[in-house]
């Protein structure tokens, strides 16, 4: 590992360097260890403090603690390299080919990204993010689930926060399906929050995903750290599926980071006098190209992961509707799939109790998969038009 890299990450990792004064540091000594070979010299803060300008006549000037953590870092250049050892996580640079492309575009892209799991998840041919409220209702949950596993399935990477709630739903299904997710983090590494979601940053990387912050790794989240979170999870997909948002949350400023950076915005609706989906009508009318999401198999169709004859890397759209099913509600689609029929023909026609067939007819309402029509209940939506 060149003496440039351990150089540039101990600088990225000073509180207060961020991509803006980062810039500035490097252009004004050259390089990450031309700055830190300053800092073991004397007037070290003279010149730093100078180095945004002012020698020129511009205003302004770095503050002296900024300095101090400079040199602080310098007489300890490996330091964050070998807490990220300890984690098994490693740092890509800018300078790194890993470097994610889509971040590349960013006017403030992290000179440094902390990652832990697999560096190439982050760049993956075709990625979208799936975000929500943290206090979902069932049906949103359920939904982010099905979106999530279904991009999945395409050989799509999702994006999400790794936080309660709509984001746990989409990581989780991906998981189970067997597919890659990102989550970005708004703490370093060694200190993920929600605690209660380690296990669940565990699986994702076993699963052949990462976990990914701009953050130090031993860095706590402050004010400000979750909305700077937000551009990476936008930057990092091509598109951002917002599934259920109140009118202030972190999903939304994702939503208007995407609008911001020029990607795809897909909103789920929703009533606008219900404060869990309040967010996501006010992003349908406020956003300029914001697109409603019928269903996840016109949703795929959206991303382009299937195409207009159905295709989807080797599958059919029928078998993208059952992405995400559990086993009862996959079990009564494919059999309403043949026909209408009652909860009792399906109980007996699927080896099914009847309570678990009304309560997987419900699901399949909500998803709208299927509909009644007296006694008889009949597929619905995708579930009737797929191939």
């Amino acid at each position: 590992m060149s003496d440039e890299h351990a150089a540039w990450v101990a600088l990225a990792s000073v509180d207060g360097v961020g991509p803006a004064t980062f810039a500035r540091l490097i252009a004004a000594f050259g390089d990450a260890t031309a700055v830190l070979a300053a800092a073991r010299r004397g007037h070290f803060i003279e010149r730093l403090r100078t180095a945004d300008g002012r020698e020129r006549g511009e205003p302004g000037g770095l503050p002296i603690a900024l300095a101090e953590g400079v040199a602080a870092a310098a007489a300890r250049p490996d330091e964050e390299l070998r807490r990220l050892d300890a984690l098994g996580a490693r740092a890509v640079t800018w300078r790194d080919a890993a470097y994610p492309k889509r971040l590349r575009g960013l006017d403030d892209a992290p000179p440094a990204l902390f990652v832990r799991g697999s560096a190439e998840a982050l760049s993956t041919a075709r990625a979208a993010a799936v975000v929500g409220t943290r206090r979902p209702t069932p049906a949103g949950r359920s939904f982010a689930g099905a979106a999530g596993a279904a991009i999945a399935s395409c050989g799509a990477a999702v994006i999400s926060g790794l936080a309660f709630g709509i984001d746990a739903a989409a990581h989780a299904a991906v998981i189970e399906a067997g597919g890659v997710t990102v989550a970005v983090v708004g703490s370093g590494l060694a200190d993920l929050r929600p605690a209660a979601h380690r296990r669940l940053a565990d699986d994702i990387v076993a699963a052949g995903g990462a976990i990914v912050s701009e953050s130090r790794s031993d860095a706590r989240p402050m004010k400000g750290t979750y909305p700077r979170r937000n551009r990476l999870i936008a930057g990092l997909a091509e598109a951002v599926v917002v599934v259920e948002a109140p009118s202030r949350s972190g999903a939304i400023n994702t939503a208007h980071w995407a609008a911001t950076l020029g990607r795809d915005l897909y909103v789920v609706p929703g009533r606008p006098w219900e404060a869990t989906t309040a967010g996501c009508v006010a992003l349908l009318h406020d956003v300029p190209g914001a697109r409603p999401v019928v269903d996840v198999p016109t949703l795929l169709t959206d991303l382009g992961l299937v195409g207009g004859d159905g295709t989807q890397h080797g599958g059919t759209a029928l078998e993208a509707v059952f992405v995400g099913l559990s086993t009862i509600e996959a079990a009564l689609a494919r059999r309403l799939r043949r026909g209408p029929a009652s909860p009792d023909r399906l109980a007996a026609d699927c080896g099914l109790p009847i309570e678990e067939v009304a309560a997987g007819l419900s699901l399949l309402e909500l998803r709208g998969y299927a509909w009644s029509s007296g006694p008889l209940y009949l597929a619905g939506g995708a579930l009737r038009d797929a191939r």
